[in-house]
């Protein structure tokens, strides 16, 4: 019942901030849509740490109505990440129950998306599982079934954002053409300066839950390269038994992606 009822509240209280703020708008909204381990932590770094666009990394928070610009402001004002005067709000979905039933409106948002080939994917998953202790991906078996429902979705939802609406990159393409690929999404935002390969973590992206609890806290920009490959044996040795379909989304995901940037 105490649960029911905190959950109206913040519905209603969402509801309140998305008709009060003029901020709280699908269209000024960005959203990097991804799955874990796909370098996204960084990339949502150095988003957020302009003045223009407010946010500090994963939310967790569902977008099924049209309220979600709104529960988004109370969430960063939460963790004392939002910024008023920003153009933009930015929230990262790595899950399919955070957007599985998105309203039409969602589609007005700016989508930065975002994968990783799923040889060097599904074993850092793994590998994050065994350190971090995430049962829901203890197996291989359990994370390769993630990442290929993720890819699923993903493909999805990029067919219903409109041409404009949308930019996707690989996980090589951001680590190892990472000033290409940072233009390519200034361009895409229309922000007034280019990003730069530069962030300067917050209080906020430092809290658990908001990106890679692994890597993050090393390092203040893309890393050239990206991150190291799981060197526990089991890992790399069970990434070779990936699925054919598995490799076979992959590459339909990434060219789908490569098309839209030859049009």
């Amino acid at each position: 019942m105490q649960m029911a009822l905190t959950g109206q509240l913040k519905h209603n209280l969402g509801a309140a901030t998305n008709a009060l703020l003029p901020q709280c708008n699908y269209s000024r909204c960005i959203f990097l849509i991804g799955h874990m381990r796909c370098g996204s932590t960084a990339l949502s770094n150095i988003l957020c740490s302009r003045p223009d666009i407010s946010g500090y990394g994963e939310t967790h928070i569902s977008y099924t109505d049209k309220n979600g610009p709104g529960a988004l402001v109370l969430n960063q004002l939460k963790r004392s990440a939002w910024k008023p005067q920003a153009d933009y709000l930015f929230d990262k979905i790595l899950h399919n129950v955070l957007d599985s039933k998105p309203p039409e409106e969602f589609f007005k948002s700016c989508a930065i998306f975002l994968i990783r080939d799923p040889k060097a994917a599904i074993p850092s998953i793994l590998n994050l599982s065994q350190k971090t202790g995430m049962r829901e991906y203890a197996t291989f078996k359990d994370a390769e079934s993630y990442y290929t429902d993720r890819l699923l979705h993903i493909k999805t939802l990029w067919k219903r954002f409109p041409s404009d609406r949308r930019c996707g990159f690989t996980h090589d393409a951001l680590t190892q053409d990472t000033k290409t690929v940072l233009n390519t999404i200034s361009q895409f935002l229309g922000l007034e300066s280019p990003l730069r390969n530069y962030y300067a973590p917050s209080r906020a992206t430092k809290q658990h839950g908001t990106g890679d609890p692994l890597n993050a806290h090393k390092h203040n920009a893309i890393v050239e390269g990206g991150i190291k490959k799981a060197r526990n044996q089991n890992t790399v040795s069970e990434g070779r038994k990936i699925a054919d379909r598995t490799e076979e989304l992959w590459l339909e995901t990434s060219t789908l992606f490569q098309r839209d940037r030859e049009r």
